[in-house]
């Protein structure tokens, strides 16, 4: 019985090594592809904050040609509405340079008139 049990005995004290051994391995390649995920997703994170800062500026970015654009858009609502009182005094101006030269004109007329009549 001695001799049955002694090889037995070899036999499942080799068979537990190479259980263990497998299960070494087989835990070795489950961390390895744990790392690797935990590096892929922590890149990722790292990738996906850089996006978010690059959003966020160019959010920033847009915010700063609005108000430029808007204050670009009163400058030229005001340079409007000069052009457009400047244009009125125009032409109030230029009536007033046909009334002055039509009064002129008629001055000039008259004056014209009166050495003739006083000639006569």
């Amino acid at each position: 019985m001695k001799n049955k049990t002694l090889p037995v005995a070899v036999f499942v004290a080799i068979l537990g090594c190479v259980l263990a051994v497998s299960a070494n391995v087989t835990t070795s390649k489950l961390k390895n592809l744990y790392d690797t995920e935990q590096y892929k997703r922590l890149t990722a994170e790292q990738e996906l904050q850089k996006a978010q800062g690059y959003i966020a500026q160019l959010h920033a970015d847009l915010k700063a040609s609005k108000d430029k654009l808007g204050s670009i858009e009163s400058i030229l609502t005001e340079g409007k509405s000069m052009t457009k009182d400047m244009s009125s005094q125009i032409e109030q101006l230029q009536q007033e340079r046909d009334t002055l030269k039509v009064k002129v004109d008629e001055l000039i007329k008259a004056q014209a008139a009166q050495p003739a009549a006083s000639g006569n």
